[in-house]
């Protein structure tokens, strides 16, 4: 009874044992992955720096001018290669095509660049303006026979070629289609 007891024990002391080194091997692990993550983000922090430093050093040097190597200087004034966003929310940021030099507010320069946009030739691209298809639209006589949807159909964007006239025109056209390719 005592050799049955003094064995269990053992055996417990040996997997308590046997428990206690495998945690400390996995704490050992896990040391070393923390401190291997820790390096890595330190170097990701070296690495960050030394590419802004160089991104910096490299839109000082940029003279925001357009026409790439070679500059003409056929105009008196330098025409700048800005453009300038202004978002939804109303804040705006101008930025050079070249360098990717960014000026807005919460940089605190927006003065210089509002400067060189205005001294750029650049205009304001489509999706810029402000336009609204009723200014463009006037005011037709609707036939009783046409319902609202038709009207509203009519009367889009579109409306020259997807009135009821041009959309006969392309269903003859897409059946036309269609009978060519049975027959191939």
């Amino acid at each position: 009874m005592l050799k049955k007891l003094l064995d269990r024990f053992i055996v417990r002391f040996i997997v308590w044992i046997y428990d206690l080194l495998q945690r400390e091997q996995v704490r050992r692990e896990l040391a070393k992955t923390v401190l291997a993550v820790a390096a890595r983000h330190k170097r990701q922090i070296e690495n960050s720096r030394i590419l802004l430093a160089e991104i910096t050093l490299q839109q000082s040097k940029c003279p925001h001018v357009k026409g790439g190597k070679v500059r003409y200087h056929a105009l008196s004034r330098a025409d700048y290669n800005v453009t300038t966003h202004t978002f939804a929310d109303g804040h705006m940021e101008i930025r050079c095509v070249i360098c990717g030099k960014e000026w807005s507010k919460a940089n605190g320069n927006l003065v210089e660049g509002l400067n060189l946009a205005q001294l750029s030739t650049n205009t304001a691209s489509s999706t810029e303006q402000v336009f609204t298809i009723k200014d463009q639209l006037k005011p037709k006589e609707i036939p009783e026979y046409m319902s609202a949807d038709q009207v509203a159909f009519q009367q889009g964007p579109m409306s020259p070629w997807l009135g009821p006239k041009w959309i006969d025109i392309w269903a003859k056209r897409l059946k036309q289609l269609n009978r060519k390719k049975k027959k191939i």
